[in-house]
């Protein structure tokens, strides 16, 4: 699967300042991989120099939980569509 690195690479070209570490972030953002497929692409594309190397456990638990959707949102997600399903449903 390689939808983490063309996501990190699309990413980083838009955003070329940006540290690779907040950049892998984004890529990752609510997409739920794996925490295998994290960790291996995270040693792939993340700069050594953006992380100390006693940070990375903890940094790979943060990006294994940004990668799970936030449930809170998802439920709101699903009641906006089920309303304009409605209102469309309404109008025919």
């Amino acid at each position: 699967m390689r939808s983490i690195e063309r996501r990190f690479i699309d990413i980083q070209r838009r955003q070329p300042l940006h540290s690779s570490l907040l950049n892998f972030g984004a890529a990752i953002r609510c997409q739920r991989f794996s925490a295998d497929k994290i960790s291996r692409w995270f040693s792939c594309l993340v700069e050594r120099d953006d992380y100390t190397q006693s940070d990375r456990r903890f940094l790979l638990a943060h990006f294994v939980r940004l990668s799970r959707p936030n449930k809170r949102r998802e439920e709101h997600r699903n009641k906006d569509m089920n309303a304009r399903r409605r209102r469309e449903n309404a109008r025919t």
